[in-house]
């Protein structure tokens, strides 16, 4: 996640970083999501984040 980068031990030899978003619906975005291993409560208050 891009506020993790700097803890990466190499980050100090890195020229450049670039970030993308992947934009997806909110059901692709919750099964990727899951996959990682995220709970269903913190879905929900990624979602009520994305959504205001």
């Amino acid at each position: 996640m891009p506020w993790n980068i700097e803890k990466n031990i190499h980050f100090q030899t890195f020229s450049q970083v670039y970030f993308i978003n992947l934009h997806c619906d909110d059901k692709l975005r919750e099964k990727r999501l899951k996959y990682r291993g995220w709970s269903d409560n913190l879905i929900l208050k990624h979602k009520v984040l994305l959504n205001g």
